[in-house]
């Protein structure tokens, strides 16, 4: 399940507040802790990830069939009742781990390959930020925002949900709509539109003489939105021949 939030103009300059605003769901509710969410997916047989970025958060779950309609019943509850504790809010803070990230070669590669690529501008909330910028960022970042941008722009008005697998489509159907029919987003969604960036050719080489490993990164954009026809052909062949990681043909 995808929530997606916002406009551009209401979203700048809240880039941090809308990932910890995600990664708190699942840290307690008015009814239940951390552990005791975290003892309710164990006893589902269940996997929960809920991740958040610019403009949506998504649920990924995976239960068997019979613990299905109580686990939505419980991401429902994670996502409109979030507690926010304070304790666990400095535990993301102190865990964010961005100091380390700085002298690895992945970390140092992915940023400076996603500031080049996509160098949105500081305004925006998609812009890449340096190290230096995340890490104060982080620091300066305070519960009452991110609970601020929870209440701004959280809700299922726009969201997109897709289930596969065996279950009952009736009786999910009627849980989702009990859980999310009626939750409304305080500001209408609208597509973050990408900007025509440069294509300049460019080559980028960093040292980490500490370090035995190297990393390589290269990418080329594309002129096409996710609502071009050749758009799912596209994402299936990139999976194929090399989105799939260690399953894949090439690897």
């Amino acid at each position: 399940m995808t929530l997606r939030y916002g406009d551009l103009e209401s979203l700048k300059s809240k880039k941090m507040a809308s990932s910890f605003a995600a990664a708190m769901l699942d840290k307690g509710t008015g009814r239940l802790t951390r552990q005791e969410i975290e003892d309710e997916i164990d006893r589902l047989k269940a996997r929960l990830r809920i991740f958040g970025g610019a403009n949506n958060t998504s649920v990924i779950l995976e239960t068997e069939r019979e613990n299905l309609p109580e686990l939505v019943k419980l991401v429902g509850e994670m996502l409109k009742s979030p507690a926010f504790p304070e304790e666990e809010f400095e535990k993301i803070k102190q865990e964010a781990g961005i100091e380390q990230n700085r002298s690895q070669p992945m970390s140092i590669a992915s940023q400076e390959f996603s500031r080049r690529l996509r160098p949105y501008s500081k305004e925006d909330v998609r812009y890449n930020m340096t190290f230096d910028e995340e890490i104060a960022a982080i620091k300066a970042l305070t519960l009452e925002e991110v609970m601020a941008f929870y209440k701004e722009f959280y809700g299922a008005s726009a969201a997109t949900l897709a289930i596969i697998g065996d279950f009952e489509e009736a009786d999910i159907k009627a849980i989702v709509e009990e859980q999310f029919g009626d939750w409304e987003n305080p500001v209408e969604f609208q597509r973050l539109e990408t900007p025509d960036f440069p294509k300049q050719p460019a080559n980028e080489m960093i040292n980490t003489p500490d370090k035995a490993n190297a990393m390589f990164l290269a990418g080329h954009l594309i002129d096409m939105r996710d609502d071009h026809p050749d758009y799912p052909a596209l994402v299936l062949g990139n999976y194929m021949l090399g989105g799939g990681f260690l399953n894949s043909r090439l690897a």
